[in-house]
Parts: C-alpha cells; sequence; structure tokens
C-alpha cells in the first residue's frame, strides 16, 4: 500500500506537470489512452481478456461517470493548487463514502459514525483555512471531486457482486479517455515528446498503484492496510518540494491529520461492526 501511494503520488505529480503546458482534457486523454493500453496487455498476458466483461453496464456506466467527473475536478485542483494541499482534500473521500452508504446500500450510519464525519468536516474547515488568506472557491474543486469519489467507492461495493475488479478499472479508464477525448474542440495544443512521454510515466504509475492497491487488500485486512494510504500525503509533499518548492503549511497539515483521525475512526468502527455481524 506505501509502494502504491508512492506510485499514485507521482502520477499526480506527473499530471500536475503536464496541466503547466496543456488543458486538463487533453492530459486526461493522454494519459487514459497509455493507461487503456497497459490494461488490455495485462489482460491478454495474464487472467485474459474475459476478466474485462462487462455484465451490468448501467452500473457501470453510474459509475464509470463520477470517475470520469471526478477525474476532470481533481486534475483541475492539481492545476490550481499545491500538490499536497490537492491531496489531503481527497482524505475526506472516505466520510463522503459514509454519507453515500446509507443511500446507496441501505446501510444504517449510527451516531458514533456522524459524530466522526462531523469532525472531519471540520477538518475540512481548517484545510480550507477560515482566514482571510482563505483558499476561497478553489476549495470547491477538490471537495467536489472528494464528493464524487466517495459516491464511487460506496457505488463500486454494488457492482463487486458482478464485476470483476480489471473490467471495472478497465471501464472507467476507458470513459475516462473518452471524456478527455471529448474536449478537443476547446482549445487542445500540439504536445512536445517530453509532456508525452511524462503523461505515459504517469499511466504507468497510475495502473501499478491501482494493482499495487488491489493486491494489498487481497493480502490482508482492510482495517490493517488502509491507514497506510494517509503515506501520500508524505509522497505528494515530496514531490512537490523537489518540483515546485511546495511546503505543506501549518493549515494543511492540521486538517489533513483531522481529517485522517476520522477516517481512520469510520474505517476501524465498520472493521469491527463486519466482525460482529
Amino acid at each position: 500500500m506505501t509502494a502504491a501511494c508512492l506510485f499514485l503520488a507521482a502520477n499526480d505529480a506527473a499530471a500536475k506537470w503536464g496541466t503547466q503546458s496543456l488543458p486538463v482534457g487533453e492530459v486526461i486523454f493522454i494519459r487514459g489512452v497509455f493507461a487503456v493500453a497497459l490494461i488490455l496487455i495485462y489482460a491478454w498476458l495474464g487472467p485474459g481478456l474475459r476478466m474485462l466483461k462487462v455484465r451490468d453496464w448501467r452500473g457501470q456506466s453510474i459509475r464509470g461517470v463520477a470517475m470520469v467527473a471526478a477525474t476532470f475536478l481533481f486534475i483541475w485542483s492539481l492545476a490550481l493548487l499545491p500538490l499536497p494541499t490537492a491531496i489531503s482534500f481527497m482524505f475526506t473521500v472516505p466520510i463522503f463514502t459514509a454519507l453515500a452508504v446509507p443511500a446507496l446500500l441501505g446501510e444504517i450510519v449510527g451516531a458514533r459514525r456522524w459524530a466522526a464525519i462531523a469532525v472531519g468536516f471540520v477538518g475540512v474547515i481548517v484545510l480550507v483555512r477560515p482566514t482571510g488568506t482563505g483558499l476561497g472557491w478553489i476549495a470547491l474543486v477538490p471537495l467536489a471531486c472528494a464528493a464524487l469519489s466517495g459516491f464511487r467507492d460506496a457505488f463500486t461495493r454494488r457492482l463487486s457482486d458482478t464485476e470483476t475488479p480489471l473490467a471495472i478499472l478497465f471501464f472507467s479508464t476507458v470513459l475516462e479517455a473518452a471524456g478527455g477525448m471529448a474536449t478537443l474542440p476547446f482549445a487542445w495544443r500540439l504536445p512536445d515528446l517530453e509532456t508525452v512521454a511524462i503523461l505515459a510515466l504517469a499511466a504507468v504509475l497510475f495502473v501499478l498503484a491501482q494493482f499495487f492497491t488491489i493486491d494489498a487488500f487481497r493480502r490482508a485486512e482492510a482495517a490493517t492496510v488502509a491507514p497506510f494510504r494517509y503515506s501520500l500525503l508524505l509522497w505528494a509533499a515530496l514531490w512537490g518540494y523537489l518540483f515546485w518548492d511546495h511546503v505543506p503549511d501549518e493549515w494543511t497539515l492540521g486538517g489533513a491529520a483531522i481529517i485522517m483521525a476520522c477516517g481512520l475512526y469510520i474505517l476501524l468502527y465498520e472493521s469491527r461492526r463486519a466482525r460482529s455481524s
């Protein structure tokens, strides 16, 4: 999981680099094309193309649209914010997932989980910087991304009965590439070879991160593995400092710490509840 977070943060850094010279949609398209090709090669050489078969087209489409919208918002937030700040907002995804679970899965959210969700949003307020130097409307971009990602994750649990993880990843990545291509009429630019190479590397890192994550959850319980997701902030801080001289300030670190604590509490609470049932 720690390696997956290293790859994911490096992928985000490469995508942020791409947005410095290309529109967001073009960045998503180039990275998506390479990612689709990698997944196809892996399926062909490994478990077989049959693992990409879609059974629930409606469910896959709903999840895929949420994934595409979240990706656009996240890449946009990378263009607007320092890398550690943009990634810190994504730690709210488990909170939004917990909010979406009652409607999508019919699960009951108890008072403890509601309390953790409320405290988590206090962390969001800290992250937004409740001072005269706040992030303003820009904070809405990664927050909207996190909300859509929370819905996506909750909806993924509904798909897990009929769809393979590889099919879900492949379908969503194809939709991402198609969504990026749909922005072609809006001021695309001819990319240089360096930018294409960086985005190709981003695709490799993205696919590796997904497979490492899946493998980590396959080898150990979620309660053991998931806390290591928060190493993402360390890697984001490293890449942000190396490439853009970004250093997380006290608001970013404080807000991220509160959100992480709430995410871990929700995770442990759900793990205990699953064991007891």
